[in-house]
């Protein structure tokens, strides 16, 4: 099921298999969208993570309330551009694209669209 014009349901799912369930398909589809106004200043987007199980999330070290349980959330890869670049132009421009948890990894950016005040945070880097 397309989601946008460039981002599937599919994409979204759990990595130990489970589907997004449907309560989350608001969630997600809003996440998508915010995600589709940002590919259209970057170009192409790689979503590594999105939704995921209490159970999965405990095994990757996730954080309790992670907006990730509740398909808010995407931890992303954007083709040719560096993670940092990412952060600095969603943070800037968050209003814009809709996000409202920004984090800076290593690898990564993650994204989410969570109720309430805009957060950022920078991951210690290996």
């Amino acid at each position: 099921m397309m989601l946008t014009s460039h981002f599937r349901l599919q994409e979204f799912a759990c990595h130990d298999g489970t589907p997004v369930p449907d309560v989350y398909l608001g969630n997600v589809t809003r996440l998508a969208d915010a995600l589709e106004r940002l590919r259209a200043v970057t170009g192409p987007i790689t979503v590594l993570n999105g939704y995921r199980t209490s159970v999965w999330n405990r095994s990757v070290g996730g954080v309790p309330r992670s907006q990730h349980l509740l398909a808010k959330a995407a931890d992303v890869h954007v083709w040719a551009q560096t993670p940092q670049r990412i952060f600095e132009l969603v943070r800037d421009r968050a209003d814009h694209f809709g996000f409202n948890g920004l984090g800076l990894y290593h690898s990564f950016v993650h994204l989410d669209v969570r109720d309430g005040a805009f957060t950022t945070w920078i991951a210690k880097q290996p």
